[in-house]
């Protein structure tokens, strides 16, 4: 990695992103005829341009038998992170600062997973090329290998905001985070304005307004570095074939769907025979900016048929939602698919995942449905398609009422919701779901409440715990205080005990005593 033209002196934000575990490839790998990787005995997983590290740490803390490896070249980067792991206690992750090109061949192992996010957007031709080789050299036979990358057409008419952007600031003093402040300030101005371009592109309009909310040093990181490209999934997938890496499919789920990916005047007659042409025709149908792709390094053609619905059998799959609902509306671009799971089979499917989570041959054993694995495979894709279903790491006994006592056996999630921490928003490791687990602040303080007062203690708890805070606690629109305050956040602890702690108990965060 060349530091020439990269920013290092603005941090990346520090963001989890749980689509990177394992269980997502491999998922993605299996519906699309491609084997998914073994997570026991053990595995080697790479983070490569890892940032803060925040999600190679969190998914380290998931699966204690994994060799997770972030490798970042901001030392800003690293130090952070590194010390973050160790104040969590997660032992089996390795944070190298540095080029990945420039290390010793035995610093990375052969590797099971690798994913890179974002980085080949923010780097030159010359390191994508090192990377390309990198991974040529260190991926397994096998290996299931995560990139994203900011796409065309999606990228189109946005892309000339940036270079307006650069060079409106050239000549403005300070470091990265003021030059994109002035950015930002001149963009409104000019949005205001009666600009032909803007009027001609509402969607680069749109991404001016929605920069007025962004983070500074995601705008830098976005926007300022050098080297920027943007690229058509044929493009990337032609680079990575030169590393024996074959496209395999994309998240999120829905868009290995045709039927949800493209509208219906699209569907069926007019479509490519290629794989990729249909990938190019789904972007384009979607005005796509964001994929996120998996590749393996493999030659075989992939399973079809039975034998592709045989690759599900070693898969869990459950939710993390305290609550799903049979019935979900998918947002795809400008379209909206509503997804039905409320009667049938589908229902069956549901009911019997949302009670506890499953692998294939046992959720089909259950059902007891004679039903075609054909079927089984398109029932549960459905489900992950609507957002409230996912791949798990392993099975769990049903839900539970919440008992008086729990204790947090993660020594990392102890340390995300303290006050050293990132309690705001945190994302938990889950070892039953092999991945990280969002919940917003108040359910945060409400876990650390239990956790520390048992169940019969916890409202008490959970009010300083929220004063402390310093938020106002905001209901139906309106700033409540005082006892009025007091009353709302103890009934909210309640609906959290009630709701929401069943399914971290289920899901391994917290353990009854």
């Amino acid at each position: 990695m060349n530091a020439d033209g990269y920013i290092t002196e603005v941090a990346y934000p520090d963001y989890c992103h749980p689509f990177m575990a394992p269980v997502w490839l491999n998922y993605v790998a299996a519906r699309n005829g491609v084997e998914p990787r073994p997570l026991a005995p053990g595995f080697n997983y790479l983070d490569l341009g890892c940032g803060l590290g925040l999600t190679a740490t969190t998914l380290a803390a998931c699966y204690p038998q994994g060799r997770f490896i972030g490798i970042d070249l901001n030392p800003d980067h690293i130090g952070p992170a590194a010390a973050r792991a160790a104040k969590a206690g997660v032992d089996n992750i390795e944070l190298i600062e540095g080029d990945f090109a420039a290390l010793a061949e035995d610093a990375v192992p052969p590797l099971d997973f690798a994913v890179l996010h974002g980085f080949y957007t923010w780097v030159g031709p010359e390191v994508r090329r090192q990377a390309v080789e990198f991974l040529r050299r260190k991926v397994k036979p096998g290996g299931l290998v995560l990139a994203s990358y900011n796409s065309l057409p999606g990228w189109a008419s946005i892309a000339p905001l940036r270079e307006l952007m650069r060079a409106y600031v050239a000549d403005v003093q300070g470091g990265p985070l003021e030059k994109a402040e002035a950015a930002r300030r001149w963009l409104a101005q000019l949005a205001r304005s009666d600009t032909a371009f803007l009027r001609d592109h509402p969607q680069a309009l749109a991404e001016i307004e929605a920069m007025q909310n962004q983070r500074l040093d995601y705008l830098v990181h976005e926007y300022f570095h050098r080297d920027w490209g943007l690229f058509y999934v044929t493009d990337v997938a032609r680079d990575f074939a030169q590393a024996g890496l074959a496209y395999v499919g994309s998240l999120p789920t829905g868009t290995n769907d045709p039927a949800l990916s493209l509208p219906a005047s699209l569907q069926g007659a007019g479509q490519t025979s290629s794989r990729l042409g249909l990938e190019l025709l789904k972007d384009f149908a979607n005005n796509e900016r964001l994929r996120i792709d998996i590749f393996v390094r493999s030659d075989e053609p992939p399973l079809l048929g039975p034998l592709r619905a045989s690759l599900y059998d070693g898969l869990y799959f459950g939710t993390a939602l305290p609550a799903p609902d049979p019935e979900v509306d998918v947002a795809i671009s400008n379209r909206v698919v509503r997804l039905d799971h409320r009667d049938g089979p589908a229902r069956a499917t549901f009911d019997a995942l949302a009670a506890q989570p499953r692998n294939f041959a046992g959720l089909r054993s259950v059902l007891a449905m004679p039903r075609s694995l054909k079927e089984c495979c398109a029932t549960l894709d459905s489900l992950l398609d609507g957002g409230q279903f996912r791949p798990f790491s392993t099975g769990a006994a049903p839900l539970q009422i919440a008992p008086e006592r729990v204790v947090m056996p993660s020594a990392f999630n102890r340390f995300i919701l303290s006050n050293e921490g990132k309690p705001r928003d945190p994302v938990l490791a889950s070892p039953v779901a092999g991945d990280g687990i969002a919940i917003d602040s108040f359910a945060g303080l409400a876990l650390r409440a239990y956790v520390e007062g048992g169940r019969s203690r916890a409202a008490d708890l959970v009010v300083p715990l929220f004063a402390a805070t310093g938020e106002a606690l905001i209901v139906d629109n309106r700033i409540v205080e005082g006892e009025a305050a007091s009353a709302a956040i103890r009934a909210e602890m309640a609906r959290f005990l009630d709701l929401y702690a069943p399914r971290l108990i289920q899901l391994g965060i917290v353990a009854p005593t």
